[in-house]
């Protein structure tokens, strides 16, 4: 009760699906009653991005890369990709990389491939 629901056909509809939903976040943002704060400062490098998300949306412990990640990085960080936001795609069963820890294990290690 007293939330608001915008209807997205995006599976369907491709980005016409949105529209909707776009038109009500400029809303909110521009009306100045939307409290948003960013989840991470956003001069971080990318891994620090990655981190902040892993521990304050994942409720993970931490994150590993091996080197060669960390080179890559590097390398993405070089061509300038450490101002654009970071997303992550992973397990949609789990808030860790273990499908089977079902809902919202904490303390876990989210590793970076």
């Amino acid at each position: 009760e007293g939330v608001e629901a915008i209807i997205c056909t995006h599976w369907s509809d491709g980005s016409a699906g949105t529209e909707d939903l776009a038109k009500k976040v400029v809303e909110l943002v521009e009306s100045g009653s939307a409290d948003f704060k960013p989840l991470y400062d956003e001069n971080l490098g990318l891994l620090q991005k990655i981190e902040a998300i892993a521990k304050n949306i994942y409720d993970a412990a931490g994150v590993v890369a091996d080197q060669k990640v960390l080179n890559q990085i590097k390398d993405f960080e070089a061509l300038g990709a450490d101002k654009f936001p970071v997303c992550i795609a992973k397990t949609q069963y789990s808030f860790s990389i273990d499908p089977n820890a079902k809902g919202a294990p904490s303390g876990h290690t989210l590793p970076v491939r």
